[in-house]
């Protein structure tokens, strides 16, 4: 059985690889992750799906160390108060194509994440965990991670649920 890297690496072009995780005046580190991963930057020419639909802004992929079980995150970057709604559909066309790439075979965990640089009131961050702004991945429903832009993504990964 290939890895989820492997199973990355032949379907995803290698010019839309990404080594930092930087859009519209925010960025998120990736120190602390495994090696073996794969950042896609969805916003490139060759970046698979779609191109003139909703799309996230990288899709990130692991097999963490073990080569057990890999790390799916669909991720979305804003410099000001992202809204619920806008996002949510952005993380899920990231999860749907991630789904389609993965395949049912290879046991992954999945995470949404959106990282931001504006004020969050509560009405807005409390809008992220209603049920229509969470994202589904392999029937599951899972709620939006929401990081500070210059945060590290390990963070939102090590949360517990």
């Amino acid at each position: 059985m290939r890895t989820l890297l492997e199973r990355i690496e032949t379907q995803v072009s290698a010019k839309c690889r990404a080594k930092t995780c930087r859009k519209e005046g925010c960025r998120l580190k990736l120190d602390g992750l495994p090696r073996r991963r794969r950042l896609i930057d969805m916003d490139h020419a060759d970046a698979p799906g779609p191109e003139h639909e909703v799309r996230c802004d990288y899709l990130y992929f692991d097999d963490k160390d073990d080569n057990v079980r890999g790390r799916v995150v669909s991720l979305e970057l804003k410099s000001g108060s992202p809204r619920a709604g806008e996002v949510a559909a952005q993380l899920q066309a990231g999860a749907d194509l991630a789904e389609r790439l993965v395949g049912s075979d290879i046991p992954v965990g999945f995470t949404p994440v959106v990282a931001h640089g504006g004020r969050m009131h509560r009405h807005r961050i409390n809008s992220f965990a209603r049920r229509e702004n969470q994202v589904m991945f392999r029937q599951t429903v899972y709620r939006v991670e929401l990081l500070k832009c210059g945060a590290s993504l390990i963070e939102a990964l090590q949360r517990k649920r």
